[in-house]
């Protein structure tokens, strides 16, 4: 029995010994194992580098080529500005004098608010002899578009009442509507575009003690004899497609009476959305804001509208192209 113990210790060094191999080489292995693991991270680590170094390489030409880009846009939309400034002041210069209509009124005032810089609304006013002319027009669209219409109304305008006369102002519409539509091309059926206006005229006669009024969808709203009445134009614009080359309009005559003040506006004062329910303004408001005002110089009563107006439309914007003409004649 004694014999048994050196093969014993014999097996248990064997066997500690390949545990011991085995543990090692275990650890090898695990060594090896992270040693990869580490190289592998590495790589990646090297991969993710180059990867942002190309996308942030592409980013920053990316980013140049936005800033190029905005710098273009820049100096375009400035050019366009530009170009658009300088067409205001050549629609304002087309405006008539403010003394243009002396001698023949005792007050006159105008409110005149484009949508954009320019706009589609135009007024003018004159004299020839004791017979005075006011005329407001709501040009189709606003911005460019509508102050190119603004342009060719005033020339056709002015050669109506150099060549053709300016005693009846249904005659001048009737006129003015032919002459748009010949100068549009829209008086023939393909017709490239159907563009048009509506307007309000009125003569002022000393000699006869007569306002004449007419208008292409557009009122004359009278003050007078402490009373507020409206006067419609004919429910027809002027020059679109639609409209008759010989269409006629209707003629009003009115007394001329040293209390009386007529008002002009296009469609853009009324139609100001606003107020708690943010609905139009509306022609029955404006003719209240008239009446509250009527009795004050002209230039307040302006001034006073479109303070309302402003308020009624509170942080709404402004929908369109907006214009006020009123004036009292000389009796």
């Amino acid at each position: 029995a004694s014999s048994d113990y050196p093969l014993r210790d014999v097996y248990k060094r064997q066997l500690l010994a390949a545990t011991v191999n085995d543990l090692l080489a275990g650890s090898q292995r695990g060594l090896d194992q992270r040693d990869a693991a580490q190289a592998e991270l590495a790589a990646l680590a090297r991969d993710l580098e180059r990867r942002v170094e190309q996308r942030t390489a592409e980013l920053e030409r990316e980013k140049q080529g936005v800033e190029r880009a905005h710098g273009e846009l820049q100096k375009a939309n400035r050019h366009i500005s530009d170009g658009i400034r300088y067409a205001s002041r050549i629609q304002t210069a087309l405006l008539p004098e403010s003394s243009s209509l002396d001698g023949v009124v005792a007050d006159f005032t105008v409110g005149w608010r484009p949508f954009d810089i320019v706009g589609g609304d135009y007024y003018w006013t004159g004299r020839f002899g004791d017979t005075g002319i006011v005329a407001v027009m709501d040009c189709t669209g606003h911005g460019v578009p509508g102050a190119f219409m603004t342009a060719v109304v005033s020339s056709i305008l002015a050669r109506i009442l150099h060549h053709h006369g300016h005693d009846d102002p249904a005659l001048i519409l009737s006129l003015l509507n032919g002459l748009v539509k010949s100068a549009l091309r829209q008086d023939r059926g393909d017709a490239p575009a159907d563009d048009g206006l509506d307007a309000a005229i009125c003569i002022i006669d000393r000699a006869r003690g007569l306002v004449s009024f007419a208008g292409a969808n557009l009122p004359l709203t009278v003050w007078s004899d402490g009373a507020m009445r409206v006067v419609k134009g004919d429910r027809r614009s002027q020059g679109d497609r639609d409209s008759p080359a010989a269409a006629g309009f209707t003629r009003h005559d009115l007394p001329l009476t040293a209390d009386s003040v007529f008002y002009h506006y296009t469609d853009g004062v009324p139609d100001q959305m606003g107020g708690p329910s943010r609905v139009l303004f509306g022609r029955r408001r404006l003719q209240e804001a008239l009446a509250r005002n009527a009795t004050l110089p002209l230039d307040q009563q302006r001034d006073r509208l479109l303070a309302e107006l402003d308020a009624w439309r509170g942080d709404q914007p402004r929908r369109d192209d907006m214009t006020f003409v009123a004036f009292r004649p000389l009796a």
